[in-house]
């Protein structure tokens, strides 16, 4: 479908005058032109002009206006340059002033001098000893390494590592010359990557009595086999808790994009989890994010006038398509709210995340959403 064709589509199922078109047409020309042409789940061909119309076409007369409103005051778009630029301001505004302040405690320096601070030989030291794990493809880790100049042994790209590369990684570090004489020889620092979460709970929650997620799944690796053992010995296999120092583990999971509830969720499950293993003595832990969407954001949102009356319509849905096994892991008394009923209207030019409405994402043989998302699932 081109756009002249999407336009007079357009016109037809919104009902809008020429004085009308001329008002919308040019604000949603221009964001498509910058940012939503570039998503990535488009079919081949398929433009955002070709897509708004036949999501528009989908939605009732009576609730044509009420839906673009929502859409036309809230939907944020972030475009593959905003996520570089979100990955850049993750090292710039999270890792590096972590490790800086790391540098400055082990070299007696205040935190202010940063100057001697960069140019130590301890933060180089604090660099390398830190190590960066990508907690889903969507990380994008290697944005992360080239914006803070990590070498390819300090970078997992996902958190489930095989013992080989885990094994390379301890050889690296005892070669290392940069640590020749220092006496510390495995990583002290893990940050934790990704890019977005709502909930929260893909990375830590406790579901039938057992804590489960990808960050459970890194503690669980960096419990050490034997209780005070600093590592295995060099001819076995390596676990990741052979990488690091017994005790002196700091963890920092950090996301571009985060809801205050997902950050508080994490936090919580995550602290019940070590407290409940014994393992607060052993890390030191911390969630952080660089863009923090506020819970009052979401609700003015969900207070929006009309349009839960709109998405409680259960002719724009095909649920059996929808409600699937993850997807009842959270919250779905109403699930028109995306997953969890996060009640988000937000869409990362890769995918959508399914947080946001399913009206936005949804893609069966009922109703094509404006943005249809590949599930991970």
């Amino acid at each position: 479908m081109n756009d002249n064709l999407a336009v007079s589509l357009l016109a037809k199922v919104t009902k809008w005058d020429d004085k009308r078109l001329s008002k919308e047409l040019p604000k949603l020309s221009f964001m498509a032109r910058t940012k939503y042409d570039s998503y990535s789940q488009f079919d081949p061909g398929f433009r955002f002009m070709s897509s708004f119309a036949q999501w528009m076409s989908h939605f009732d007369k009576e609730d044509v206006e009420t839906i673009y409103s929502a859409f036309n005051k809230y939907l944020t778009f972030i475009s593959p340059e905003q996520i570089k630029y979100l990955v850049d301001l993750m090292y710039s505004s999270k890792i590096k002033p972590f490790i800086r302040d790391l540098a400055a405690s082990k070299a007696g320096l205040s935190r202010y001098q940063l100057n001697k601070i960069e140019n130590s030989q301890e933060h180089k030291i604090q660099k390398r000893l830190s190590l960066v794990v990508g907690l889903s493809d969507g990380s994008h880790i290697d944005i992360l390494r080239r914006t803070a100049g990590f070498s390819n042994e300090q970078i997992l790209p996902m958190y489930y590592p095989n013992q080989e590369k885990l094994q390379d990684m301890y050889d690296e570090l005892r070669k290392e010359k940069l640590l020749k004489g220092t006496n510390r020889n495995l990583f002290e620092s893990l940050f934790l990557v990704d890019d977005f979460t709502a909930s929260g709970t893909s990375f830590a929650r406790k579901e039938d009595d057992k804590f489960k997620g990808k960050i459970i799944k890194v503690m669980k690796g960096l419990t050490p086999k034997e209780a005070g053992s600093e590592g295995a010995a060099d001819d076995e296999s390596k676990e990741l808790s052979d990488l690091f120092v017994k005790g002196q583990v700091k963890v920092n999971v950090l996301f571009c994009v985060a809801t205050e509830e997902a950050i508080a969720n994490i936090k919580r499950e995550v602290g019940n989890y070590l407290s409940d293993n014994g393992m607060n003595n052993l890390i030191q832990f911390d969630v952080d994010c660089v863009q923090l969407i506020k819970t009052e954001e979401i609700s003015l949102i969900k207070t929006h006038p009309g349009l839960k009356n709109v998405l409680k319509k259960d002719k724009y849905y095909d649920w059996s398509t929808i409600l699937t096994d993850s997807y009842r892991k959270g919250k779905h008394d109403e699930p028109y709210w995306g997953f969890n009923e996060c009640g988000l209207l937000l869409v990362l030019s890769h995918n959508t995340p399914n947080n946001t409405m399913p009206v936005i994402w949804e893609d069966t043989s009922k109703f094509r959403g404006l943005f249809p998302r590949i599930s991970r699932h």
